[in-house]
């Protein structure tokens, strides 16, 4: 129990009351002891901590939007808003009410989240390093044997259409010497020349070598086991977290009393 100031715990468990309370005074079914509302809300809170997780974030820490956090990841920020309210749930904050300590928390954030950014993005870098782009070139020699044919297929085609083309027939009689005109024909239609057929280019070779150049890209984790970057990474952000924490409470956020 707190004695000089008050404690997260406190302050959680009020906002969740002062919310169910109003909620049964809409709805008309407030209890005659409100201390059954009371019991309420801290059962509330002991069967589910996102509910204090929650409060915490919104309404003790600044907005995740504003530069107080060293990274921008959103579940590694949700993960430290979890650990500190475990860690300082039962403590008595250091200011004498909820309002001085939300602007010293502010404050706190703004003048050191920034020496922790540095140190976090180092320490990625140092990660990065170990899980680089890994790139190989390699080449190999194909060897073709035997023959290649290409086939070209081609065709062609004239048509000549007469015109007027007739031929005229001419007798002489006997003892006469004058030609005399028998018959004449007129002849219709067109004459088709055409002319199809295949070429065929036969190509030999013997011993032909074709050489040809491969590149293997692979990202991931190449110089290190990906299970332990894993484990590297999630105790890089534990050991963040614990060191913010710590100095919270070397900082004087909270009293640390009890």
């Amino acid at each position: 129990m707190a004695k000089y100031t008050t404690t997260i715990e406190e302050y959680v468990q009020s906002r969740v009351f002062a919310e169910m309370l109003q909620e049964h005074i809409d709805n008309d079914d407030l209890p005659e002891d409100p201390r059954a509302v009371w019991l309420e809300a801290v059962t509330a809170i002991q069967v589910d901590p996102t509910i204090a997780y929650g409060i915490v974030e919104n309404d003790l820490f600044p907005d995740p939007n504003s530069p107080i956090f060293y990274t921008n990841d959103t579940t590694i920020y949700e993960n430290f808003i979890a650990t500190w309210t475990d860690k300082c749930y039962f403590d008595e904050i250091g200011q004498e009410t909820i309002g001085r300590f939300k602007i010293t928390l502010r404050g706190w954030l703004r003048d050191n989240m920034g020496y922790y950014t540095d140190l976090y993005n180092s320490k990625i870098s140092a990660l990065s390093a170990l899980a680089s782009d890994y790139q190989r070139q390699t080449h190999d020699s194909l060897e073709k044997l035997g023959s290649e044919q290409n086939q070209r297929q081609h065709g062609e085609s004239i048509t000549y259409t007469p015109t007027n083309k007739g031929t005229k027939n001419y007798i002489i009689p006997l003892g006469g010497s004058t030609e005399t005109e028998l018959n004449q024909t007129q002849e219709t239609g067109s004459d088709t020349t055409a002319h199809s057929g295949t070429d065929t280019d036969t190509l030999s070779f013997t011993n032909r070598v074709d050489t040809r150049w491969i590149t293997e890209n692979i990202t991931g984790a190449t110089g290190k086991d990906k299970a332990e970057l894993i484990k590297a990474y999630r105790e890089l952000i534990v050991d963040l977290d614990t060191l913010i924490i710590k100095q919270m409470y070397a900082d004087g956020l909270f009293m640390k009393v009890w």
